[in-house]
């Protein structure tokens, strides 16, 4: 058995630690031995900046679902367990991922939007990601990509290399910075990040490479300093 604590945990764990594979979450469909199989989650059609996780439901615990949302540069995870049906599981966690934004205005200024916008309309995934939320005024040089997590620290800084040579239209300023990360078993998992770069450049990189995830200076910070 495991808690919603226990998927919270398992939703960060998979963000950090393997940010590449994370677009996984958000293919509308995909077409396997000709059936194609679509993605459950509606969030990601009706609530903006939604990007992941998943969708549940067995008999014991009720209609599931573990959401992520970003908002100005912040992300919120989500987790509901025991809905009634699949909307009335929906409708608590708009209302969750909302009443989280809010605090987050009230902690960091008014300049973010606390209530979700109007639904949007469903567009492609990676288009979802690109233009979560609203975009503020960008500030030079306080984003970074990470383009993955590698055992060794010569794939990590060769998948950095081969981003700044894929995108090197958006990462021609930014420097390569390895963020290693020590495990419980104690291995080393090292990030491959570029940092110094504008927050256009970070999206605009993501949607070339697919395979990246966008950090906010201090966002990166904060991962670094709580884990290594």
């Amino acid at each position: 058995m495991s808690t919603a604590k226990d998927m919270s945990v398992l939703a960060r764990a998979l963000l950090r630690d393997f940010p590449q594979y994370y677009h996984f979450f958000s293919t509308p469909e995909f077409v396997y031995q000709g059936q194609t199989h679509t993605n459950h989650n509606k969030l990601l059609d009706t609530y903006p900046g939604a990007d992941g996780f998943k969708t549940g439901y067995i008999r014991a615990s009720g209609f599931n679902l573990v959401a992520s949302a970003t908002r100005n540069g912040r992300r919120i995870i989500g987790v509901v367990f025991g809905g009634r049906t699949s909307s009335q599981r929906n409708q608590h966690m708009t209302e969750l991922l909302d009443e989280g934004f809010e605090t987050l205005a009230k902690k960091h200024g008014a300049g973010m939007i606390a209530k979700s916008p109007a639904p949007v309309q469903p567009r492609a995934a990676k288009t979802l990601v690109a233009d979560a939320g609203t975009t503020p005024a960008d500030v030079s040089g306080d984003w970074a990509v990470q383009v993955g997590a590698y055992s060794h620290i010569e794939q990590a800084r060769a998948a950095a290399e081969k981003a700044k040579s894929s995108a090197t239209r958006y990462l021609n300023d930014g420097q390569i910075r390895i963020v290693p990360l020590k495990k419980r078993n104690g291995t080393v998992l090292h990030r491959a990040r570029i940092v110094g770069i504008t927050k256009n450049d970070a999206y605009r990189t993501c949607r070339i490479l697919k395979d990246c995830m966008e950090l906010k200076a201090e966002e990166s910070s904060e991962v670094a300093s709580r884990t290594e």
